[in-house]
């Protein structure tokens, strides 16, 4: 029996008041809005505090989850630090759950203090969507690291 089958039938009940009818429907409608809104205006965004390190040098990576239609938890698969020449000394993370006019956003803001273990370009980067965010990737963004630091 199909979601319009049981309106019908619910319309037709004797004791039912439009008021509840209106309230069933509107139940019905805001619960299937956050996985069709999600996509919209969603994105995960990842920055750097500074693109130009040497090898004592450290830099913090900003990694913004934004997720539009959802009020549930957001998380990332990490890039394997190692491979990718960064060793993490330190995690911190922070959600923040906005009701505007009627619409849902999350926003996760994940920091990582990154030293390199190596030097060259290395890049931060990409983080793919898990839970709520599954289906979305970030950007990339490279680092330079030298052997010495690089001009102020």
């Amino acid at each position: 029996m199909t979601l319009l089958d049981h309106l019908h039938a619910l319309s037709r009940a004797p004791r039912l008041t439009l008021a509840s009818f209106l309230g069933f429907a509107l139940l019905c409608l805001t619960s299937l809005t956050p996985s069709q809104s999600a996509a919209q205006g969603s994105r995960i965004f990842v920055e750097v505090d500074r693109e130009a390190i040497s090898l004592r040098q450290t830099t913090r990576a900003t990694v913004t989850i934004s997720l539009d239609g959802v009020s549930s938890q957001a998380d990332v698969m990490e890039p394997s630090w190692r491979d990718s020449g960064w060793s993490v000394l330190s995690r911190s993370s922070s959600t923040s759950l906005s009701f505007i006019n009627g619409q849902r956003s999350l926003e996760v803001t994940k920091t990582y203090q990154l030293k390199p273990v190596r030097k060259g370009e290395l890049t931060v980067g990409p983080f793919k969507g898990r839970g709520t965010a599954r289906g979305l990737s970030s950007n990339s963004v490279k680092v330079k690291v030298t052997d010495k630091p690089p001009p102020m």
